[in-house]
């Protein structure tokens, strides 16, 4: 803990990067807890049946948000060689 805190300036004092840590490690199990049940369910053949169901639904509806969302911030460009490229491209 002292290398982290004295050499690197991780944390302010050693309890402190304990607790950093300890939330971290907490973060990641929540992670992954809520990312199993995704998971498991990718495999079951009614869950990708409703989810394809509902993607063809709103397929119309989203493309038209990210061209909306496309034409109101087209004006920022990165200002590099092929300048007009919109950031996010």
């Amino acid at each position: 803990m002292k290398h982290p805190v004295e050499e690197r300036h991780i944390a302010a004092r050693q309890d402190t990067l304990v607790v950093q840590a300890i939330a971290e490690l907490a973060r990641r199990v929540r992670d992954a807890d809520d990312a199993r049940p995704w998971a498991e369910a990718g495999l079951d053949a009614q869950f990708r049946a409703a989810a394809a169901h509902l993607a063809a639904e709103f397929a119309a509806d989203d493309l038209g948000a990210w061209e909306s969302r496309y034409l109101s911030l087209r004006h920022l460009t990165s200002g590099a060689p092929g300048a007009g490229t919109p950031l996010w491209f």
